[in-house]
């Protein structure tokens, strides 16, 4: 089965990519399922679990027209990825260090919250690339947790389906087709000030085409306005 595991696996490696290893259903996998399957005369013939492997083991011609197929179609569903769920791929978190607009090392904790007051927000602290990375990716796993297998994803991007217009089908189609968005999320603890308050909200602020994406804290009140009607995720890896 070796070679047909290999034309059924998805060219983006998003373990590495989200720094997560609990990505085998998650939306972009599930997202380059469709694309293999859209290029495929009959979609049904992809092998969704373990025990549809061992039936094409048992039917040699069916295993061996299905290996044909994915061979020919497969550079085809890798271009169309690109343009959908592949282009969230090697983004690059910058840490509030990196340009000191929203984190000041010479500014001591306790006075971060002043120096907010009519300036930009500040970071308690300045949180690294991959701390930043990690924590976007907890979140759009929560977020999109409703979405758990293929059945689901197809009604989140069916224009029939009320999943399609609900706020996750919403922010789905913004990360596959906007050049650029924001998110925020509630981290439970302060980590940073806006306004002269301490807050535990935070944006992401996400340039897809740029593939850069920077952070910084924001009061509960712009936290809820960028989501709109949709969760305010309560995440808190940043925390970890």
């Amino acid at each position: 089965m070796g070679r047909l595991e290999g034309l059924l696996r998805c060219p983006v490696d998003w373990g590495s990519q989200t720094l997560r290893p609990d990505w085998d259903n998650s939306l972009m996998l599930l997202d380059w399922r469709c694309c293999l399957a859209e290029m495929l005369p009959e979609p049904t013939d992809l092998p969704l679990i373990q025990f549809e492997y061992l039936l094409l083991d048992e039917d040699p011609k069916e295993h061996k027209h299905l290996i044909e197929m994915l061979e020919l179609q497969r550079p085809k569903a890798e271009e169309l990825y690109k343009n959908r769920a592949g282009r969230l791929h090697a983004f690059r978190f910058q840490s509030p260090g990196e340009t000191w607009k929203h984190f000041k090392p010479w500014i001591k904790r306790e006075d971060v919250p002043g120096e907010t007051n009519g300036k930009p927000s500040l970071f308690l602290e300045d949180y690294s690339s991959a701390r930043l990375q990690q924590s976007f990716w907890t979140w759009f796993s929560m977020f999109f947790e409703i979405i758990p297998d293929e059945f689901r994803y197809m009604q989140l991007t069916d224009p029939h389906e009320d999943l399609y217009r609900s706020p996750h089908g919403t922010i789905w189609r913004r990360f596959l087709n906007d050049a650029s968005l924001r998110v925020a999320m509630d981290t439970l603890l302060p980590l940073g000030a806006s306004g002269g308050e301490l807050t535990h909200f935070v944006c992401y602020d996400i340039h897809i085409g740029a593939k850069t994406v920077h952070c910084f804290p924001i009061p509960e009140a712009k936290a809820r306005e960028i989501m709109g009607d949709a969760e305010l995720v309560i995440n808190d890896a940043l925390n970890c």
